[in-house]
């Protein structure tokens, strides 16, 4: 089981991972990859907000 934070997301979702990251990722099987609550939330007004303005400047 792996537990992973906010700053691992973030990095996961780039297009670029950091290459320690990336490796890191690639040995876990998917089964074992979790993330708290307390990412779910930081995700949700950090992440998320950035996404949604982003695609929408996509559209102008």
């Amino acid at each position: 089981m792996l537990l992973l934070d906010t700053h691992v997301v973030s990095e996961v979702r780039k297009h670029s991972w950091h290459p320690n990251v990336k490796a890191g990722m690639i040995a876990q099987a998917a089964g074992t990859l979790y993330i708290c609550a307390i990412t779910v939330l930081e995700i949700q007004r950090g992440v998320l907000p950035r996404i949604c303005r982003t695609f929408v400047r996509s559209l102008l």
